[in-house]
């Protein structure tokens, strides 16, 4: 009896998993601005600025993608978390209510056989009465519990009836950004930017440190240059890209080498934009970073993204915030496998990353120091 109440006594003082957000919330919350975006998207079909306007409306949704690949994660660990503690509690609270049960059936001339006498046996039975509330208590917690993991199911099952839609609606409307910038008046490179000393420079080029210090010594022809003042917007710069963190500057990566950037996880194909105002000092492939675009928005200042599967710019231009740069790699995935990895939190066969170096006066230093929008 005694290590009966001591055992009770252990498992009411667990406590249960508690998120700290709801996840279901969460979940629906992303389907509300993924709906939003959406419409944004009808209404750029018909937008006089068919560049801008479907800009903004892929990036819309590639933000509540993002925002339900961060709530389906909360909500898979979550469950998990749930019923593991349920899994280990189960069979012990059950065989504890089975003792209890055994107990308050025992007929009363058994009762008065406790080894303390009838005394013993009345506090036995007001310890029964003290702890069963709390049990039903705890039992009521674990069926909230189980309650929010169903609302999540249901979400979840919403989510993915929607997502099919939605990933080939945005898929379009790729296709239709990159016909509508493929149409837009574009400046010849070879106007904005010595093509032959660029070219040159890219033969004795055999590393991205001899590119960075010598790209921003070639003359822009473009009188246009990028504002002033990229300096204030540090600690504010927008993400290029609707994604999470995978990797940090100054870690080391599969080889050892220290990383100089930071790589950001996201839907393949997903839209790169300018996080601010810039010159474009170089646009192409380059060595082992594939497709590659560096932006200089200010004297002294490069910025470097890799990870490209399809380019919009050329070099010389001046680009505002929030202009198209590009697509990231890939192909578009099916919805069922979209939605595994997005609550995995893994980054398998339907997302890309995005490589993201800051340098000032040919020095790396670390990105996350800039931008403010970019979800780990």
């Amino acid at each position: 009896m005694i290590r009966i109440f001591a055992i009770l006594f252990l498992f009411l003082s667990a406590p249960a998993a508690r998120a700290l957000e709801d996840p279901a919330e969460m979940v629906l919350a992303a389907a509300a601005e993924i709906e939003i975006a959406t419409g944004l998207l009808v209404e750029a079909r018909n937008a006089t600025n068919r560049v801008q306007s479907l800009s903004r409306a892929i990036r819309s949704l590639e933000d509540g993608l993002t925002a339900l690949r961060v709530a389906l994660r909360a909500s898979t660990a979550q469950e998990n978390i749930v019923r593991a503690n349920f899994a280990s509690k189960a069979a012990e609270l059950g065989g504890l209510l089975s003792a209890l049960q055994n107990i308050e059936h025992t007929a009363s001339p058994l009762a008065m056989l406790h080894p303390q006498g009838a005394a013993g046996a009345a506090r036995a039975g007001m310890i029964i009465a003290a702890i069963t509330p709390e049990l039903e208590n705890q039992a009521a917690a674990l069926q909230r519990d189980m309650a929010s993991l169903a609302a999540f199911n249901a979400s979840h099952a919403a989510a993915e009836a929607n997502l099919r839609s939605v990933l080939a609606d945005l898929q379009q409307a790729r296709v239709d950004l990159a016909a509508a910038q493929e149409t837009r008046a574009q400046i010849p490179g070879d106007l904005l930017i010595d093509a032959g000393r660029l070219d040159r420079l890219l033969q004795a080029a055999d590393d991205l440190n001899y590119l960075a210090g010598e790209i921003g010594k070639l003359p822009i022809n473009n009188v246009a240059q990028a504002p002033a003042g990229f300096e204030a917007m540090r600690g504010n710069l927008p993400a290029p890209v609707a994604g999470l963190l995978v990797s940090r500057f100054g870690q080391r990566d599969a080889g050892g080498q220290i990383k100089t950037g930071i790589s950001i996880s996201a839907p393949a194909l997903s839209l790169v934009s300018a996080p601010n105002a810039a010159n474009v000092r170089f646009a192409g492939e380059f060595l082992n970073y594939g497709n590659m675009i560096i932006l200089e928005p200010a004297a002294g200042y490069l910025q470097i993204f890799s990870g490209f599967g399809q380019i919009f710019v050329i070099e010389g231009e001046v680009l505002a915030s929030g202009d198209a740069i590009g697509l990231l790699r890939g192909a578009l995935p099916e919805a069922e496998e979209f939605l595994i990895e997005m609550s995995s939190g893994a980054s398998g066969n339907s997302f890309e990353t995005l490589y993201i170096e800051l340098r000032v006066n040919g020095e790396p230093v670390d990105p996350m120091d800039w931008f403010s929008g970019i979800t780990e």
